[in-house]
C-alpha cells in the first residue's frame, strides 16, 4: 500500500511539474467521476431509504452534536483553502474566486447533506452494526458487492483529488511566501 501510494505521490508531482493545465485537467477528471458516483450513490439511493431510521433516536445527543461534527470535516471537503490558494493561477480571480468558493460550499454542502441522509437511511438504525467503511456498505445494500467498488473507486477518486489538489496548491504557497519576502533568502 505504501508502494502505491508514493506511486502515486511522484506520478501527481510530475504532472505538476508539466503545469497547471494538466494537473487542472486531471483534477477535473476526477473530480467529475466522483461527483458522478456520489450524485448516482444518492439519487438511486433516495428511493431505497427507509423513513422509519429518521425518528427520535437518530440524534441522541441532540442536533448541536451533529452540527459540531458536520462542521468540523465540512471543510475540508469544499476544497476553499486550495480555491483561495490557487488565486493567482485564475484568470479573472475578482470575479471568479468569490464564485468558486460559493459554488464549492453549495455542491459540498447539498452533496453532504443527500449522501449522509441515504446512508443514514439504507444502513441499520444501531451504530454498532456499520462498517468501517459506511457509503460502501450501503452501496453494497443496494447494488451489492459491485456497489461497494463504485463506492471504493469514488473514495479513491476523492483521495486522489486531495493528493493533486495539495500538491498543486503547496508549491504556490511557497511561490508566495517567496514574492512576499517571507522566506528567508538562499
Amino acid at each position: 500500500m505504501k508502494g502505491v501510494a508514493c506511486a502515486f505521490c511522484v506520478l501527481f508531482m510530475l504532472v505538476n511539474l508539466l503545469g497547471v493545465r494538466h494537473a487542472g485537467r486531471i483534477q477535473l477528471g476526477l473530480v467529475a467521476v466522483l461527483m458522478a458516483i456520489l450524485v448516482g450513490y444518492g439519487l438511486w439511493g433516495a428511493g431505497h431509504m427507509e423513513s422509519a431510521r429518521f425518528g427520535p433516536k437518530l440524534l441522541p445527543h441532540g442536533w448541536n452534536s451533529l452540527l459540531a461534527g458536520a462542521g468540523m470535516v465540512f471543510i475540508s471537503f469544499g476544497g476553499v483553502t486550495k480555491v483561495a490558494t490557487m488565486g493567482e493561477e485564475v484568470r479573472s480571480p475578482k470575479r471568479d474566486l468569490l464564485w468558486a468558493m460559493f459554488a464549492a460550499c453549495g455542491v459540498v454542502g447539498l452533496l453532504y447533506v443527500l449522501v449522509v441522509s441515504v446512508t443514514i437511511g439504507l444502513l441499520p438504525a444501531s451504530a454498532e452494526q456499520w462498517s468501517p467503511m459506511p457509503l460502501a456498505q450501503a452501496a453494497g445494500l443496494m447494488w451489492g458487492r459491485a456497489g461497494a467498488w463504485v463506492l471504493g473507486a469514488g473514495a479513491m477518486c476523492a483521495f486522489l483529488t486531495t493528493g493533486n489538489a495539495g500538491i498543486l496548491a503547496a508549491s504556490r504557497t511557497l511561490m508566495a511566501m517567496g514574492q512576499d519576502e517571507l522566506v528567508p533568502p538562499t
